[in-house]
């Protein structure tokens, strides 16, 4: 019977091509007859270059599954790993190719994973930007032929981002078989997407390794980063695939029950202006609205006066602090918060004492031109006198000061000509020094949190966190381009660790001015801390931003914890998602406008994910005033009394119409279950 399925599966053999079917594998082969991508390149001085594997094992647990085979002619073995996250409905994909032979193997290329998919799915979504404006939406209905996309920038990258969603045509949040992909990779990467003329609809994802740059010795090995799958129908139910991974699988807080602390962080606010004067009175105001972590930005250290010197010289600057970090970390806490620095481990300056002590610990490939980025060139951290350098001055900065809880760790330029000191590239070598590192400092200091931050989201990826526990999404402040942002970074990524800050009136990267219940509604959406100079800030202004910061602390464990359900709006610029309580009980539901709409009157939104059965107490946050010069009325009964019952099933089935409201403002509808389970009559 099994044979008599399989076969009413099997292809005709059409003209003018082999007379033998080539079956797709998870490693397809050149050797094989397959013309599209292979999952395997390489060779042995030009031997070796096609590979014809036999299967020799397979072992499998309860979740996981190794398939082991080998080419004696190719002197190769390979091993696909498939993990499987059952509780999370996700799949983990990694292969690994072992040197048996004498002499190097040169490896071009190895995929991850090559996965078939249906013919159905011909419509592809990616992420894509630029530095302040990263993870943005692309849509592609794919041709056929071949579609790859790739980073060469020495981590994931401002520009693209390493994962796609392919689904059924015009596939939504809540209809259409979708199957995400991430790629967990924090080095270069490359992605392949073939759609043959005969049928075969194939995903393959891996490193991407610059000429020369990896060669297997005898005995040596190498092993993928993992491919991350979920398989969903619509996109709110594949991203809770994700979500739940890295919340609860993925990314080890090192207090796991800890809320995630409101930051203020001191960048925007002074820059590297450091003085006791000013830092003193931002703590103050900083715990006066609610802040609980203070984190210093860039300037504290050693010749930091700006962007063009010190990097690299990890101690404190005498000339600012006379007395070092204490005094001030003393008043932070005296305020009750917790206190947190910035820091840029992986770069150097010319102008700093460790670059003119060691001028050959830089990536570079002499006699070739270095070029600079941010004034900056990078440490090689595969050398081991790099990293333990680096490691030995975060770790004695850590122990002089045990008020510092967090890290906030950057990496503000791409790598140019990144060759070890044997002159191959080592893209490769340098990621994995920096798992290393981070490693080693965790080890060292296990309550320390660490946020990666790359001049904003260009170190984005599954890989980073495995080791550290925030993303900063992106260097822009400005909450109406943060909207797209964090909505693009929500197909992969949870909130609890998408750091969103309040940022000042007047955008410093846009020059676009917006209110502030604006800005604090979108920061409240992910990871919340302010970036501003509350110094600027009336009292009114103060308060209203107390006000905020006190409903994120009342809220934060539904809004990290809960499910994220992106909602159909009317219009392409009207932002809505709710946030629902694993128990369905409570909800928060978020809509942002951010331009213009072209109907004056938007219709009811339907509010996905909630209990049919139950009935919802509703509460509008922040009621506008009437009339005003969109809306003369609005009669809902949400404007005239404090607090509306309405049954779950009406929610989502026909929804509710709210306030229409200006470019660039919120409206925030809060949910709760309501007495006993609401019973249709």
């Amino acid at each position: 019977m099994p044979d008599v399925a399989a076969s009413l599966t099997q292809k005709p053999l059409p003209h003018a091509k082999l007379i033998e079917y080539t079956p797709v594998s998870i490693i397809p082969e050149y050797g094989r007859g397959f013309f599209g991508h292979p999952g395997l390149a390489g060779h042995r001085g030009r031997t070796g270059w096609a590979t014809q594997f036999q299967f020799q094992s397979a072992e499998r647990t309860r979740d996981f599954l190794i398939l082991t085979g080998d080419d004696p002619v190719a002197q190769l073995e390979l091993k696909v790993s498939i993990f499987c996250h059952p509780q999370f409905g996700l799949f983990q994909i990694r292969s690994a190719i072992k040197n048996l032979a004498e002499v190097p193997y040169e490896l071009e290329w190895l995929t991850a994973g090559c996965l078939p998919l249906p013919n159905s799915c011909n419509e592809m979504l990616t992420l894509a930007g630029r530095w302040n404006r990263e993870f943005q939406e692309q849509r592609l209905v794919l041709p056929i032929g071949q579609y790859r996309f790739e980073s060469r920038y020495g981590r994931t990258s401002h520009e693209y981002f390493p994962g796609l969603i392919l689904g059924e045509r015009g596939f939504g949040q809540e209809r259409g078989a979708v199957f995400g992909f991430h790629l967990g990779w924090s080095g270069n990467w490359r992605w392949i997407v073939d759609r043959s003329p005969h049928g075969e609809l194939l995903v393959q994802a891996g490193e991407l390794f610059l000429p020369g740059e990896l060669v297997l010795e005898p005995g040596q090995f190498y092993e993928t980063p993992p491919l991350y799958v979920a398989a969903a129908n619509g996109l709110n139910d594949m991203s809770q695939q994700f979500h739940r991974f890295v919340r609860d699988r993925l990314v080890q807080f090192p207090d796991p029950a800890k809320p995630r602390l409101v930051h203020f962080n001191s960048w925007e606010a002074i820059y590297f202006d450091q003085k006791d004067e000013k830092l003193f009175r931002l703590v103050d105001l900083a715990a006066s609205v609610g802040a609980e972590r203070f984190v210093l930005d860039d300037g504290w250290f050693r010749g930091r006066k700006n962007d063009r010197a010190g990097l690299g010289d990890w101690e404190v600057d005498k000339s600012k602090y006379p007395e070092g970090l204490q005094p001030l970390i003393d008043r932070i806490e005296a305020a009750g918060m917790e206190f947190g620095i910035w820091l840029e481990p992986e770069m150097t300056n010319e102008d700093s004492d460790l670059f003119r002590s060691h001028p050959d610990w830089i990536l570079h490939l002499p006699p070739y031109h270095q070029p600079l980025g941010r004034n900056q060139y990078v440490l090689n951290l595969a050398r081991k006198e790099v990293s333990d350098y680096l490691l030995n001055a975060l770790s004695g900065l850590l122990t002089q000061y045990p008020g510092i809880k967090y890290l906030k760790w950057d990496m503000n330029r791409d790598l140019t000509l990144p060759a070890g000191k044997d002159g191959r590239p080592s893209v490769h070598a340098q990621t994995e020094a920096l798992y290393q590192l981070l490693r080693r400092v965790r080890q060292r200091h296990p309550s320390v949190e660490i946020e990666s931050c790359a001049s904003g989201g260009a170190r984005a990826d599954f890989g980073i966190l495995e080791q550290t526990c925030r993303i900063w999404a992106s260097d822009s402040n400005d909450a109406h381009e943060r909207v797209r942002i964090q909505r693009g970074l929500s197909y992969f990524f949870p909130a609890i660790i998408t750091g969103s800050h309040v940022g000042p009136s007047t955008g410093h990267q846009t020059k676009r001015k917006l209110s502030l219940p604006f800005r604090c509604a979108v920061a409240l959406a992910g990871h919340m801390g302010m970036e501003i100079d509350l110094r600027d800030l009336s009292p009114e202004e103060r308060s209203i931003l107390e006000l905020w910061t006190a409903r994120y602390k009342q809220h934060r464990s539904l809004l990290h914890s809960g499910t994220v359900r992106r909602l159909q709006t009317d219009e392409p610029t009207i932002y809505s998602h709710a946030v629902v309580s694993e128990d369905r009980q409570r909800f928060l539901l978020f809509v942002f406008y951010t331009e213009t709409t072209l109907s004056s009157v938007q219709g009811p939104l339907r509010i996905t994910g909630l209990d049919p059965s139950r009935s919802y107490q509703l509460l509008l946050w922040d009621k506008p005033e009437l009339p005003s010069s969109i809306m003369q009325r609005f009669d809902s009964d949400l404007m005239s009394q404090g607090t509306v019952t309405v049954a779950g099933e009406f929610l989502e089935l026909v929804g509710i119409t709210l306030p229409t409201g200006f470019p660039d403002s919120a409206v925030i509808l809060e949910g709760n279950s309501y007495g006993s389970p609401y019973i249709k009559q």
